[in-house]
């Protein structure tokens, strides 16, 4: 049993607990520090992925109009240099 709880905890309980209350301890202060809370954190991170998102489309609609923009000046042009030299 004690093989198996080492397994699940990453080590023996005690000393996993007592680290995780060290290190809950140090994020608490940081996020103290910096007048942050986990709401506001879970926020941010929300806001960040929306823009990344609104971001991407936007980006993608870009690029679909310099490929329509190019297509129509590319196109004729191919098609003219096939009929050229289907003719000669």
């Amino acid at each position: 049993m004690d093989h198996f709880l080492n397994r699940v905890f990453g080590g023996q309980p005690l000393r996993v607990m007592v680290r995780l209350v060290f290190v809950s301890i140090l994020v608490g202060v940081f996020l103290a520090l910096f007048d942050l809370t986990p709401l506001a954190l879970w926020r941010s991170v929300e806001v960040i992925i929306r823009h990344l998102f609104v971001f991407s489309w936007d980006t993608l609609y870009e690029v679909g109009q310099y490929f329509v923009y190019g297509l129509s000046v590319v196109l004729p042009v191919w098609l003219l240099l096939r009929v050229l030299r289907i003719i000669a």
